[in-house]
Order: structure tokens, then C-alpha cells, then sequence
């Protein structure tokens, strides 16, 4: 009863905590353009939030500790904090008054507002589950777009972890490993997929169901209901997005390798007939027949996969890591710093993968462990699988990777480690050392931790926020209003052309070129008087506050614009500014 008081009281703490926090957060509306949404926010609002996933923590560490999951599912109510700390931290945003997101976030915007405005899907819409799937929410809620747009990816985040707990129930024969899991990625976040609508990322964050499926069908398990549901995952995901897809294929014949020779160390015996007994082939073509037409019916995949072929060919190109090292000395980031920046960035991710890899060990070192846990092993190779992959492509061993969206693949590779990472926190419990729960709270209160202040690009991880304004919409509405098709645009690092898919869709802003050349570093005053001397003919030009405080202060060391630019184009007689609402200004630069 003692016990039961102390969790209960630790749960009312934490929901009221949480409960500070969305009001500080909402009696703190942004004001404008923010570079850290972390020194904006006022600090009680992460300090409220963190004390939340500490206290999910330790309720479920406790009912695990003390075996009471047995009798009590007082677990649920540390894994709904869990739940509700990660959807709350996503909403902050937007309780602060956010309008959305740049890059390929608006974009989608537009690809839905195609959608509800046409009553169809566009031929050149590439991924229109996730389209089709916010629509729905839309016409069925009448709830505004942007509302929709802004908030159905939390969700989809908070839902992958209620996935993993299911797969995880299909892994682990005891409870006790399954809230490992479950406790160790409730609050951790490891990229931006958990913030953006990106179909990458949503289909990403849905691939646990199917390996849930999987496992059950590999343990018989699976009646005529579960098998239709895994068909149906099968044939949608090729429209989900292609490299999610793939993914599905490669652990379809990494698992039944794996399978084939767990087996054959079992018994001693080679058949080739078992081989392919073990590999899903019939699953397999279906995956395949689905998606080669859908990707080889668009031509950007098209050249894609010659360039591909060609680079594989020729064997040219530099390794990605080299150009990332290129990018690194560009901002001054070398040696002690890119240790530094890689924990900051990728230490959760880290964390996470050093557990997988103790696991592995233990794995290895005892047969019974093995054989109770295969798919453990399952998993653990096809994290290995994509891992090698994922190598390939920074090193160049495989030229061409990035052409079929390599560089993502480190996503992949941490979405399954929460269960050989439950696996290895449930070994260091049975092992009766007196503080294994202090032990396993420090470490994934440290990933979640890592992965909070990580998350939302700041200069403490030496990016700008990626903030969209409503003074930066009204801008590019007041732009797109009063555009002249024969005159083209140029940007710092806001497309115009973005802007316009979110506010007319991309059917509708086909008059607005993806392609724009960008200004001269310092508008080219170093070798000019005009700006216009730049362009060959009339640009339009829209700076935001984000241009203009992202070069000097940030990213200050590139050298590409200072203060006494900004002060020289506002006198620039090539320039006129034609629109400003303090944050945004639109110019119209005049070829000279």
C-alpha cells in the first residue's frame, strides 16, 4: 500500500508538471522569427517536461523492479506519461503560436491541398498514402488544414511507440523485457521525422506493425484476419514510399537467412529447398510487382536509377563522408568540436546502438539465451543488414547509394533497437546488482534527454531553427498575389516556390521554378556596385528574418553575408523594396 501511494503521488506530480508546461508554453507565444526554440521557450517549460518522463521512468522501472506488473497495471499509467510528455514536447511549437515548418513540410501541405481541392490525386504524386490518409482526417473532422498538417505527425510519433510495444509482445515472452522496451524509446526522439509530415517518415515510424506481422506469421500464430492485415501493409507501402519498401524486401530476406541458418546450426543439415523455404518468396513478389512499375511510372525515379547504375559503373563520385567532412570545415567544426556535435546530435542514437550491441555479446556468449530469443537475433541482424548498407553509402563502397535515399537509412537503423535495447536492460536487472534500476533510469532518462535538446535545429547543434512565420505566409501570399510569371526569383534560403505550395498546392504553383538561382555571396558588393549586375534578367526577391540573422550569427564562420550587407542592399539604387512587414521584405531587383 506504501508503495502504491509513493507511485501514485509521483503520477500526480508529473501530470501536474506537464500541465505547467503547456501554460507556460502558452502564455509564451512566439513572437516572431525564434533561432532556438529552446532559449525562447521559457526554461520551466523543459524543465516540466523532462520531470514528466522522469517520472513515467520510474513508475515503470518500479513495477518491474519490484515485480508488482504481476498484480497491478499501474505500468500503464507511467507509460501514458511517457506518451503524453513525447506528444506534448512535439505540440510545443504550436502551443507558442508556430505556423509550420520549411522544406519539404510545406510541401506536403500543398500535396493535400491538391487533393482537396481537385477531388483526385495528382499523376506525379509519388507518396499518396500519407496525402490520402490527412485528407480523410480533414473532410471526416471539418478541422483546419494547417491544424491537421501541424499536429497528425505527433501523433503518428506517440503511435509508434504503442506499435512497439506491440512487436514487442511478439519478441519477448515476459512482460518485464516488453516495458523495457517500451520505457526505453517512450520519450526518446530520434530525428526529425517525429516533427515533419514526411512520408518517409511516416511510413518509417509504421514499419513496426509489420514486422509484428511478420514475427506472427513466422510463429504461426497469424489467423485469416492477420494475415490479410499483413497483405494489405504489403501491397500499400510501395505507395507509402519507396525506400520504406525496400526496406520491407531486405527484411524479408535478411530474416529468412538469418531463419535458415539458425536452423541449419541446429541441425546440421544443408538443403537448398529449406533456404527457400525459410525466404517468403511469394511475399516477396508481391512487394516487388507493386513496386518496381509504381517507382519506374515516375521519370525523376527513372533517372535516378541510371545515374545509379552509371555511378556503380564508373565508380566515381566522393564518399558521403567526405562530404560531410567538406561541410563540417565549412562551419568550422573539426576533431574535440565534431565529437562534441556528433554526442549532441547522435547520442541518443548512440546509446541506443551501444546497448544493441551489448546484447549481441550476451547473445552470443550463451545458447540458451540464443534459443529463447531468437527473434531478438532477427532483429539484431537486421539492424546489422542495414547498418552494412548504411556504411556502404558513407564510405562509397557501393558509389551511388545516395541516389536511392541511402542517407536516411541511419533512421532505419535505430527504429527496431528498443527491443534488443529492452533485451539488455531486463540482463542487467536478473543480474541482483542492488542499483540495476538507478542504472537503467540514468541511462534512458540521458537518451531522452540527448534526443530533446537535439531534436528541433538550434544553434546548439549549429543549425538554425527551421521556423516558418506568419509574417513570412503573409509575405509570400502578398508575393504570389501581385507575381508576374515572365519574371523569375531568387532566394538567400527561402524558395518562393515552397511557400507557394503551401498556400496554392503544387498543381497550382507550377509557375514557380524549384530552380531558382540563389543571390552572390554578400549580394556580390565585394566585386559590384548593383546587385543587379548579378542576374542577366528582373528578379523578384523575398528575405525573411530567417535570412537574414542565419549568416550572422549561426552560421557567422561561412563568411556569406554580414550586417553591413543587409545595410547596403536597402541603398542598392538596382533594388527596390516593393513589400515589408518587419520580418519579411520583398524586393524587385532591376537587371543593370
Amino acid at each position: 500500500m506504501n508503495r502504491t501511494s509513493h507511485l501514485n503521488t509521483v503520477a500526480i506530480l508529473c501530470f501536474t508538471s506537464i500541465t505547467l508546461s503547456v501554460l507556460s508554453a502558452f502564455y509564451n507565444p512566439s513572437r516572431g522569427y525564434e533561432l532556438s526554440i529552446y532559449d525562447s521557450t521559457p526554461l520551466i517549460v523543459w524543465v516540466g517536461l523532462i520531470f514528466g518522463v522522469m517520472g513515467g521512468l520510474f513508475i515503470i522501472i518500479n513495477q518491474a523492479y519490484s515485480e508488482q506488473y504481476k498484480h497491478s497495471n499501474f505500468w500503464v499509467i507511467g507509460f501514458f506519461i511517457l506518451i503524453l510528455s513525447r506528444i506534448i514536447f512535439l505540440y510545443i511549437p504550436y502551443i507558442r503560436g508556430y505556423y509550420s515548418w520549411r522544406g519539404d513540410n510545406i510541401t506536403q501541405l500543398g500535396a493535400i491541398k491538391d487533393i482537396l481541392s481537385i477531388g483526385h490525386i495528382p499523376s506525379d504524386n509519388v507518396y499518396p498514402i500519407t496525402h490520402i490518409l490527412v485528407t480523410e482526417i480533414i473532410s471526416v473532422s471539418g478541422l483546419p488544414i494547417e491544424f491537421v498538417v501541424n499536429h497528425s505527425t505527433a501523433f503518428f510519433s506517440a503511435f509508434y511507440v504503442v506499435l512497439m510495444f506491440l512487436l514487442s509482445s511478439a519478441v519477448f515472452s515476459t512482460k518485464k523485457e516488453r516495458l523495457f522496451s517500451v520505457a526505453a524509446i517512450g520519450c526518446v526522439l530520434f530525428d526529425g521525422y517525429n516533427i515533419y509530415l514526411m512520408p518517409n517518415g511516416w511510413s518509417l515510424l509504421y514499419l513496426p506493425i509489420f514486422l509484428y506481422f511478420y514475427f506472427k506469421y513466422l510463429s504461426g500464430e497469424c489467423s485469416f484476419q492477420f494475415n490479410l492485415l499483413f497483405v494489405i501493409i504489403l501491397v500499400l507501402y510501395p505507395f507509402f514510399h519507396p525506400v520504406s519498401s525496400v526496406v520491407i524486401i531486405v527484411t524479408l530476406v535478411v530474416i529468412g537467412i538469418t531463419n535458415y541458418l539458425i536452423k541449419l546450426f541446429e541441425t546440421k543439415k544443408i538443403t537448398f529447398k529449406s533456404i527457400f523455404y525459410h525466404i517468403p518468396l511469394n511475399t516477396l513478389l508481391v512487394e516487388l510487382v507493386i513496386l518496381v512499375p509504381w517507382i519506374l511510372s515516375f521519370q525523376k525515379f527513372n533517372l535516378n536509377i541510371r545515374t545509379f547504375y552509371h555511378s556503380i559503373a564508373k565508380g566515381t563520385g566522393p564518399s558521403a563522408i567526405t562530404q560531410m567532412g567538406n561541410t563540417l570545415d565549412k562551419i568550422n567544426v573539426n576533431g574535440f568540436e565534431f565529437l562534441k556535435l556528433l554526442f549532441k546530435t547522435m547520442g541518443d542514437e548512440l546509446i541506443f546502438l551501444i546497448l544493441a550491441f551489448i546484447s549481441f555479446i550476451l547473445l552470443l556468449r550463451n545458447h540458451n539465451e540464443r534459443k529463447n530469443n531468437e527473434k531478438v537475433v532477427l532483429v539484431l541482424a537486421l539492424m546489422f543488414s542495414i547498418g552494412l548498407i548504411y556504411l556502404s553509402y558513407l564510405f562509397n563502397i557501393i558509389p551511388g547509394l545516395r541516389l536511392i535515399g541511402s542517407d536516411r537509412l541511419v533512421s532505419y537503423l535505430v527504429l527496431f533497437s528498443p527491443i534488443p535495447v529492452g533485451f539488455t536492460l531486463n540482463h542487467l536487472f536478473n543480474m541482483k546488482i542492488n542499483i540495476a534500476s538507478v542504472i537503467c533510469l540514468i541511462i534512458i532518462l540521458m537518451a531522452s534527454i540527448i534526443s530533446i535538446f537535439s531534436l528541433y535545429p538550434s544553434p546548439y547543434v549549429i543549425m538554425p531553427n527551421n521556423e516558418i512565420t506568419k509574417m513570412d505566409m503573409s509575405g509570400a501570399e502578398w508575393l504570389i498575389s501581385y507575381y508576374n510569371p515572365s519574371i523569375g526569383t531568387t532566394q538567400i534560403m527561402s524558395p518562393v516556390y515552397r511557400f507557394a505550395n503551401g498556400i496554392l498546392g503544387i498543381v497550382n504553383s507550377t509557375q514557380f521554378k524549384h530552380r531558382e538561382p540563389q543571390v552572390p555571396d554578400h549580394f556580390n558588393y565585394t566585386h559590384s556596385i548593383y546587385l543587379g549586375e548579378s542576374f542577366a534578367t528582373d528578379k523578384y526577391f523575398m528575405v525573411t528574418m530567417f535570412d537574414r540573422v542565419v549568416y550572422v550569427s549561426v552560421w557567422k564562420v561561412v563568411d556569406r553575408f554580414n550586417d553591413e550587407d543587409f545595410e547596403k542592399l536597402n541603398t542598392d539604387l538596382s533594388v527596390d523594396k516593393i513589400y515589408s512587414n518587419r520580418e519579411t521584405n520583398i524586393y524587385y531587383i532591376h537587371n543593370v
